[in-house]
């Protein structure tokens, strides 16, 4: 797609003329390809099935066709196409459906697909604290003080959560070398 301006298209080409053609336009993510009159693309072959696959767009931009379990199958790039896999499509990959010799391919669909803007929905709120287990009070061995005591991940995301430093809560002194004599006042 040039800069989004020119719809991508899917073709279909029978002994190499175009016979058909899709406009893939942004405002819509699914296309059906089958014998129904309810399908977006008509195709008038005994082996497809009423809805046979369908063209998607992923919410990343990507376009992927998948086969709808359809009786006779889809080929992707000559090889059968399992059942509800999505298979991603881009310029020079070519799909078939059934015994038909028509093959289907796309036109202004990049190997990279540009950016589709996000929508802007407010990001959910955190209330901090609301989710965290009460803390659990625990005897240090020999020092007769309580101390946070639980899971390490918890106790960390406790303290991420609340700002603190990594350290605090832990009921481990930490280890510090002791200087004695004229060394310690140097």
């Amino acid at each position: 797609m040039d800069s989004g301006t020119t719809p991508a298209r899917l073709i279909v080409r029978k002994d190499g003329a175009v016979v058909q053609q899709l406009e893939l336009r942004l405002e819509r993510d699914e296309w059906v390809i089958g014998r129904s009159a309810e399908a977006d693309l008509l195709v008038e072959h005994p082996s497809a099935s009423r809805r046979h696959c369908a063209v998607t767009r992923g919410d990343d931009g990507c376009i992927f066709v998948t086969d709808l379990g359809s009786a006779h199958g889809t080929r992707y790039m000559g090889e059968a196409l399992a059942p509800n896999t999505p298979m991603r499509l881009f310029d020079g990959v070519t799909f078939s459906l059934g015994q038909s010799a028509r093959e289907y391919s796309t036109e202004g669909v990049p190997l990279v697909p540009p950016a589709r803007p996000k929508p802007t929905a407010e990001p959910p709120r955190r209330v901090l604290g609301a989710a965290l287990p009460p803390p659990r009070a625990v005897q240090s061995a020999g020092a007769g003080v309580s101390a946070l005591a639980g899971n390490d991940a918890e106790d960390e995301e406790a303290r991420e959560a609340f700002g603190l430093p990594m350290a605090f809560g832990k009921h481990e002194a930490p280890k510090v070398p002791i200087q004695s004599g004229q060394d310690a006042f140097q």
